[in-house]
């Protein structure tokens, strides 16, 4: 049977009528053109149209109208979040990765316990990282942890790999968690490459990164009496202002210079936001003849206060303006630009004349290294990647602040207040802790207008001093958290602080470093193999897990003081020093059109009165936070208050204008 040919198929012709029906409709669709515009206007122009569109008309721009209104409302009256960056906001956590968590089972906290445990900076609303020094260190070495590099530029191998510490980034980058690492730039291990060629050859290229004499000098390490010299023979002595295991770095060869700022932009293109340069003082070589002059000149008739002295020539050319006259004693408020303010928020006349400040020639030294390695952060800074700078290392707060610069030159975004940790121990005082808080402002102020806006710092504790539950007693706790978390400035705080550890009774320098009790299990769940250190000795009763179950404990008080220190007046607004004795103090946080915050301490073990005028509280408050729990709810009168032995509160009202 044949196939048939499709393509000369044809279809059997349609019915007649078929054709002529499609037709007749291909006309008549042809031939509609729609109403027109008489017949449009007749079949709308009806009651029920004229009304609908009436109703629908006024509904639109009554919405409109109402939408503005509400807008340029909200606009005017809701408070603006101050402008501030994440660095000034957020509470930096500081952490000796030696000691947070192990997940090597080696008895040696890691990076990979770092990254294990974000969470738990989560879970505290923690977002910024502090890292104590993470760099390749020298076997077998006990003293100073994290200070005997071998390489600037490696991590060290009980920490993990350079490829652990990307993966740390990464991840903290997924939580919002900006990392922080410090740097050590004093000085090196003694078996880092460069020193074992400086000490082999008098003439090689590393010959001068150290610090080398033929016959020494008189200084000695610190307060110890220990020499600061030690003698190689055959090539002399060289300088160490800590262990001789610990040479000193000789900042006046320009190749070492370069190999430390490459070191920091290593890091810095690792993905790094910010770092901690510390030692920065002892970065002054001016040792032997030109032994290191470390006093804060402020002058009164040619003398120089904290070390009197019969004046050079050179040296009263520099000093010819005398200091003010004290102000009178009245209370003052500071807001975050460090501004001085009276009690209704107007600004007071300053003290005339105003001061000279002079900066020593070796801060001038040190504002010169810290300006060298600016130039490193600010390189390797782009729009949404600030990278930070802080410092820390001097031995007076005039000191300290010369490290922010000046007017025309930004050097460190942040120099720690280091002197605020050492003047707290035993029993603090209201007035000594207060006249601290001011000396910082008032040292800013004199350098210059700008320095005096500069961000604060504050820490109770750090990697090189004793826990504050030792220092001073655990009951203060969270009295000194409360302080430390409304004090106008960045708090930076210790790993477990938040649980009151006290360190562990080993009789060294380092028991601050006991390992982070997390929870009452074996090793306090830091480690299943022995802790490189002893655990803290409250860490059964002190640790994460025991202490969470606890609504009134100090982890749980130092999450609500984190969340607090977040409110718009406790990040940016003035401090308002209104009442301060020996055991108590109290302060308002008040920042225009916000709630103001009034924070109530007690360091003392008895009660303790507080009496404040309404002109300054409301007779009707709001409880926030306290310690202890008595005071709750809302319209509390607290103008005259007790507040129980060491224990903290803070209240928040409508601001008087």
């Amino acid at each position: 049977m044949s196939t048939p040919d499709r393509d000369n198929y044809e279809m059997a012709p349609q019915a007649e009528r078929d054709v002529e029906k499609a037709k007749q409709v291909e006309e008549e669709e042809a031939g509609w053109t729609g109403l027109g515009k008489d017949e449009l206007l007749a079949v709308a122009d009806t009651p029920a149209w004229n009304w609908t569109r009436n109703v629908l008309l006024v509904l639109f721009w009554v919405t409109w109208v109402a939408m503005l209104i509400a807008a340029i409302w909200i606009v005017v009256t809701v408070p603006r979040c101050p402008d501030v960056e994440w660095w000034e906001k957020n509470v930096v956590y500081q952490v000796e990765p030696r000691s947070f968590y192990d997940t090597g089972d080696d008895g040696v906290g890691d990076l990979k316990g770092i990254k294990e445990k974000l969470g738990y900076l989560e879970e505290l609303n923690v977002k910024n990282l502090y890292i104590n020094s993470i760099f390749a260190q020298a076997n077998g070495t006990n003293t100073y942890p994290g200070n005997h590099i071998v390489d600037f530029k490696a991590v060290d191998e009980n920490l993990g790999t350079i490829e652990d510490f990307d993966a740390l980034i990464v991840a903290a980058g997924e939580s919002s968690i900006k990392v922080i690492l410090e740097f050590i730039p004093n000085h090196s291990s003694d078996q880092h490459p460069w020193f074992m060629d400086s000490k082999a050859n008098a003439t090689g290229p590393k010959a001068d990164y150290y610090i080398w004499s033929d016959n020494g000098g008189s200084e000695t390490i610190g307060d110890s009496g220990e020499p600061a010299w030690t003698n190689v023979p055959g090539r002399g002595y060289y300088y160490h202002s800590m262990d001789p295991s610990l040479p000193d770095l000789n900042y006046n060869n320009e190749d070492l210079r370069k190999e430390i700022t490459d070191a920091m932009n290593y890091w810095l293109e690792l993905g790094v936001d910010g770092m901690v340069i510390t030692n920065v003082d002892s970065v002054v070589d001016s040792v032997g003849e030109n032994s290191r002059r470390r006093r804060q000149v402020a002058v009164s008739n040619e003398t120089v206060i904290g070390e009197t002295m019969a004046p050079t020539m050179a040296l009263s050319e520099a000093l010819t303006t005398t200091m003010p006259e004290p102000e009178p004693e009245t209370t003052k408020s500071t807001n975050m630009a460090g501004a001085d303010t009276n009690m209704n928020g107007g600004e007071t006349s300053s003290p005339e004349p105003e001061p000279t400040y002079v900066v020593l020639e070796d801060d001038k030294v040190v504002q010169d290294r810290i300006a060298q390695w600016r130039e490193v952060f600010t390189d390797n800074s782009y729009l949404g990647k600030y990278r930070l700078l802080l410092t820390s290392g001097a031995d007076s707060i005039e000191s300290a602040v010369t490290q922010y610069g000046s007017e025309d030159r930004l050097l460190a975004d942040m120099p720690l207040n280091i002197q605020f940790l050492e003047s707290i121990s035993g029993t603090p005082s209201g007035d000594d802790i207060s006249a601290s808080i001011e000396a910082w402002e008032e040292a800013k102020e004199n350098i210059d207008e700008k320095t005096a806006s500069r961000w604060n710092s504050w820490m109770l504790s750090n990697n090189n001093v004793n826990r504050l539950a030792k220092r001073c007693s655990s009951g203060l706790v969270n009295v000194m958290n409360t302080l430390l978390l409304t004090l106008p400035g960045t708090p930076i705080v210790m790993y477990g602080e938040e649980l009151g550890m006290q360190g562990n009774t080993d009789n060294d320098n380092f028991n601050q470093l006991a390992p982070m009790s997390w929870a009452s299990s074996k090793n306090a769940n830091f480690s299943k193999a022995t802790p490189w250190k002893a655990l803290d000795s409250k860490w059964m009763e002190n640790n994460v897990e025991e202490l969470k179950k606890d609504d009134m404990s100090t982890l749980n008080i130092f999450k609500s003081l984190v969340n607090i220190h977040l409110e718009s007046p406790v990040v940016a607004g003035t401090f308002d020093l209104i009442s301060s004795s020996n055991n108590g103090m109290a302060y308002l946080r008040r920042l225009r059109d916000w709630p103001t915050y009034l924070v109530v301490l007690n360091f003392g073990s008895s009660d303790e009165e507080f009496e404040f005028p309404s002109d300054r509280v409301r007779d009707e408050v709001e409880a926030v936070l306290s310690t202890d729990g008595k005071f709750t709810g809302k319209d509390l009168n607290v103008q005259t208050m007790t507040l129980a032995g060491q224990q903290a509160a803070i209240f928040k009202f409508k601001a008087i204008q």
